[in-house]
């Protein structure tokens, strides 16, 4: 964490953490310039199950990426975040469509 705050000029401390589940509508803020959210405090909670611990790992990976990408080839990381992430949700959409219509022939087959 040293490592970051120097590379980054990063002030200030951590003083509380936390994460909930909540039945508001979920808002999906992934940040923005060099400020990234992940986990709960991007509202990556999945509001079916009430839990985010698989979001929150995948979040953090992309935002690995993300900053990695930015400082690579010069972008913005918060945009190159959301470019991710919805590249990401796009594959995993037809992953379940595939595996949905492959169930489904399965069933009419018996």
């Amino acid at each position: 964490m040293q490592l970051a705050k120097e590379k980054y000029e990063l002030r200030g401390e951590i003083v509380k953490k936390e994460g909930f589940s909540s039945t508001l509508k979920s808002t999906v803020y992934l940040g923005e310039g060099r400020i990234l959210m992940v986990g709960d405090a991007a509202g990556l909670v999945d509001s079916y199950l009430g839990v985010g611990m698989d979001n929150a790992a995948l979040s953090g990976r992309l935002t690995v990426k993300a900053i990695t990408k930015a400082e690579e080839e010069g972008l913005e990381a918060a945009k190159t975040y959301e470019n991710l992430t919805r590249k990401n949700h796009q594959e995993n959409r037809v992953k379940c469509q595939k595996k949905a219509n492959k169930k489904a022939i399965t069933k009419q087959r018996t």
